[in-house]
């Protein structure tokens, strides 16, 4: 079933290169917006911060075009504050899933395929994630993460590569198959 609110969202990530290395994290946006803590997301390899909203208008009232600077305190390398200036409301076009229809019909039990148009002005550096989550939000199945991806496969998880596998038997928070 396709959920057709929250479809606009603000998402800010820390992955870490190993279990634990960053003790806190949070994310200053430009004003009017206060600092923002990153919470574990049920990984010692990633603290995050999620926020989804119904309209772009909505999504770019809480989060406007300006410097957004991370507040990264390391478990045993001090504090680090990088910014990214984000500006222009320079969206990539939105995936279109090719095989939307056969996806209906998935096999919880076993594996499939996701098939996407390519993403205008897509590069070999760009990661591009598969994400399955329920009707909460909650997060099912993401393929590939961050800490899966070796920097040698890199360019296979570009625009040019649009076909990632799922696991089959993936629970869903009630227990039955996703």
């Amino acid at each position: 079933m396709i959920k057709t609110t929250n479809g606009f969202a603000f998402e800010a990530d820390v992955l870490m290169s190993t279990n634990n290395a960053v003790a806190s994290a949070s994310i200053q946006p430009p004003a009017p917006e206060p600092l923002q803590s990153l919470t574990n997301s049920g990984s010692a390899t990633t603290l995050d911060l999620k926020h989804k909203y119904n309209t772009l208008s909505k999504l770019d009232q809480h989060y406007t075009n300006g410097t957004y600077t991370f507040t990264i305190n390391g478990a045993t390398d001090g504090t680090h504050q990088p910014g990214l200036l984000l500006f222009g409301n320079a969206y990539p076009n939105g995936p279109r899933l090719q095989n939307f229809t056969d996806l209906q019909s998935v096999n919880g039990y076993g594996y499939f395929q996701a098939f996407w148009d390519n993403f205008a002005g897509g590069t070999a550096d760009d990661f591009i994630q598969l994400r399955i989550e329920d009707l909460a939000g909650n997060k099912l199945s993401r393929r590939p993460t961050m800490e899966n991806r070796a920097p040698s496969m890199a360019p296979q998880r570009t625009r040019s590569s649009r076909r990632p596998r799922c696991p089959a038997g993936r629970p869903t928070l009630a227990g039955s198959p996703s």
